[in-house]
């Protein structure tokens, strides 16, 4: 495979382009080491996010006309379901590995080789049982759940994109902490490449079961790209995996991924048993299917604050390790200023024009204009939350943000609950993950708000003023 060139090796190459007035940015960034990593890894995750959310929206508009919108609905309780044990699975380990690789990497490296053997060996063992425990659950969550007995073979085959998930997670969280951007871009560019033809071509000869294969083939194919980089980062890093003394970084797993894991188990349930909600009413897969569509718009609306916050992470983790508290507050201020600026921009025409982007999926999805809408004011208060989430992560406080996310995950069942006697299921879900939203900003800014001054947290006093 060729080699890739680095981002931020051609800032020269870019001034004759630059207007004189903007020269003194570039100028700027090339000067310092921290603008110059934010900006790599914003462009790799961007471009990243870009091809696997675009391919995922034109696969999934495909898929709506090809299956009907009772199907789709089904298709899209199957894909949460498999996407909530794939969480279970991961245990958080995926952004474990980007904190702590980032922070060790260049500071303790036999340390960094044991928590990537450890993380390595727990999602081997997390992903065998919950295998396991989904091929067995899947007659009782097909039959006594959501009473559709005639997805239990579907369900199991999602086995196939559940382990693909999980592995996926471990290795881009690795990557990303290494600030191997740019290999992660190349895994998911070609797993959208690949998606569109295998979902769409499996979904017209075999149904719904060969647009769960071919989702599987998709998400399977980058497993091997990143292997690749992951090979190549531990060379060139001169790091080597510790199996037989990872079991002293088990103290991490109570630290760090046991938190990390619980924010998941209050995450991943939250949005299946909203699903489950919609579904059981009368033609609530129908209503599923409206969700569904509004969910994926989403993920584009957020598309750049939901991959860059991993290198805003990484690299205020990285200042964290140094005790640099004043670059971490400036990293977290461009994170916020990144975040709400560029999704008022994506999510403006969604809002303004929301029958029009509902049609792609079907002249019958028009009735969801108004959910998208809510998924609009969403995008954004998210937008703002991930930013300040990097004030409670960064510094390792997992356990008070998985109390956040699990306050905000009861919030958001009981709301879609109690609107499901008088609204119909799609605006229920909407008006029940706003709700979520709002309790998490809340939350979130008023923690930043009491620890903003504090610097107790920090290993050491030292508050070097790095320019960004």
């Amino acid at each position: 495979m060729p080699p890739v060139p680095n981002s931020t090796t051609n800032l020269g190459r870019m001034l004759p382009f630059v207007p004189k007035q903007l020269r003194w940015g570039v100028d700027r960034i090339a000067a310092s080491s921290i603008a110059k990593q934010l900006l790599g890894g914003t462009f790799w995750n961007m471009a990243g996010v870009l091809a696997l959310q675009g391919a995922t929206l034109i696969t999934l508009i495909l898929l709506s006309r090809t299956l009907g919108i009772k199907a789709f609905g089904e298709f899209g309780l199957i894909r949460s379901t498999v996407a909530m044990f794939s969480d279970y699975a991961g245990f958080g380990l995926g952004l474990l590995l980007v904190k702590y690789v980032s922070e060790w990497i260049e500071t303790d490296k036999p340390r960094a080789g044991r928590i990537i053997a450890f993380c390595y060996g727990v999602s081997c063992l997390t992903a065998g049982i919950f295998s396991v425990v989904l091929f067995l659950c899947s007659p009782y969550i097909c039959n006594g759940i959501i009473d559709s007995p005639h997805i239990i073979y579907s369900l199991r085959l999602g086995i196939l994109l559940f382990i693909a998930l999980v592995y996926n997670g471990i290795q881009y969280g690795l990557l990303g902490g290494f600030h191997y951007f740019h290999a992660i871009f190349i895994a998911k560019l070609v797993s959208g490449l690949l998606m569109i033809p295998a979902v769409i071509f499996g979904a017209k000869f075999y149904g719904m079961d060969g647009a769960i294969l071919g989702f599987s083939l998709a998400t399977g194919s980058a497993i091997l790209i990143s292997a690749y980089f992951v090979r190549k980062a531990m060379q060139e890093h001169v790091l080597m995996m510790d199996f037989r003394h990872c079991l002293r970084e088990v103290p991490i797993l109570w630290k760090s991924a046991l938190p990390t894991a619980l924010n998941v188990l209050a995450f991943a349930p939250t949005v299946w048993v909203c699903y489950l909600l919609v579904a059981r009413q009368s033609g609530g897969t129908s209503m599923l299917a409206l969700v569904v569509a509004a969910v994926q718009l989403n993920f584009i609306m957020t598309f750049v604050t939901s991959q860059t916050w991993r290198v805003f992470l990484a690299s205020a983790s990285a200042a964290y390790a140094k005790s640099n508290y004043k670059a971490m507050r400036k990293i977290i201020g461009v994170n916020l200023l990144v975040n709400i600026v560029s999704t008022s921009i994506i999510a403006l025409p969604f809002f303004l024009m929301p029958a029009f982007f509902m049609t792609l999926y079907g002249d019958s999805y028009t009735q969801g204009a108004l959910i998208l809408r809510i998924f609009c004011l969403i995008a954004l208060i998210q937008a703002i939350y991930n930013a300040l989430s990097i004030q409670v992560i960064g510094v390792g406080k997992m356990w008070t943000f998985t109390s956040f996310s699990f306050t905000g995950g009861c919030v958001q069942i009981a709301m879609t609950a109690a609107m499901t006697y008088h609204v119909s299921g799609g605006m229920a879900f909407a008006v029940g993950q706003l709700s979520n939203a709002f309790v998490m900003l809340v939350a979130l800014s008023v923690y930043t708000l009491l620890r903003i001054k504090k610097q107790d947290d920090f290993p050491g006093r030292q508050t070097k003023n790095f320019s960004i």
